[in-house]
């Protein structure tokens, strides 16, 4: 029995998932055993733990939660997972007035029209409100929560990259000044841009160093290097 636990283990850190996920697909919403109310969304890494609103727990049979009367849960044990623990997610809310959810089946996860971090979870009780965990946002086109650098929010207007007026910083030739900030970086690396919070330097010594934008209501974390929730972040201008 040892072994096996020892390989089943093995399995899910060459896999880089959860162990709650180890045999499904990213997307998949899976209970937890532990906690009739809660579910994991499985993703690439770390799941992602949500818990259902007041009065609801996750129905296994519908893939949504679904009020209490109606469902039937069986406690257990989640396995020992050391490498790749899950994200505990905000709590989610019921929002009694949304119409999102007309015309879509239930179980239906939809993207919040406003907040690219946040998802509507169509439901017997309603509209539910979810928020990916800091430093993902909902993929539209996956259906789950996503790397923020990586994630496609179709709602994101694509903007071109621009340098704000900043009275203390004059730069003559902005692409050259751009390809002269990465000397000395590796190849891919990502570096703070000078003047905006809300952009990053991407790198390269093949192409041209790009100027990349931080999701909407995000920052480049220079520690961390990638995009976080604004309020999370230490915003430095001016070298």
């Amino acid at each position: 029995m040892k072994s096996f636990i020892v390989l089943v283990a093995a399995i899910a850190v060459a896999h880089g998932n959860s162990l709650i996920c180890r045999n499904y697909q990213p997307g998949a919403l899976l209970p937890n055993p532990e906690s009739c109310a809660e579910f994991f969304m499985c993703r690439p890494g770390r799941a992602v733990r949500f818990t259902c609103p007041e009065n609801t727990l996750f129905n296994t049979v519908i893939q949504a939660c679904d009020p209490t009367f109606t469902v039937r849960c069986k406690l257990g044990k989640l396995p020992l997972d050391t490498e790749f623990t899950p994200i505990t997610a905000l709590p989610s809310v019921i929002e009694h007035t949304n119409t999102a959810c007309i015309n879509h089946p239930i179980a239906t996860l939809l993207p919040n029209p406003n907040e690219c971090s946040r998802f509507y979870q169509c439901s017997p009780t309603g509209v539910i409100a979810f928020e990916c965990p800091a430093g993902t946002l909902f993929d539209t086109n996956r259906r789950y929560c996503e790397r923020s650098d990586i994630a496609s929010c179709q709602f994101l207007p694509q903007l071109p990259p621009m340098i704000p007026e900043v009275p203390s910083v004059v730069i003559p030739d902005y692409e050259d000044y751009i390809q002269k900030r990465c000397r000395g970086h590796r190849d891919g690396a990502k570096i703070r841009h000078p003047v905006n919070c809300n952009q990053y330097i991407q790198c390269s010594s093949l192409n041209r160093s790009q100027v990349i934008s931080c999701p909407q209501g995000t920052a480049f974390d220079e520690q961390m290097t990638t995009c976080d929730w604004e309020r999370n972040v230490k915003c430095v201008r001016n070298e």
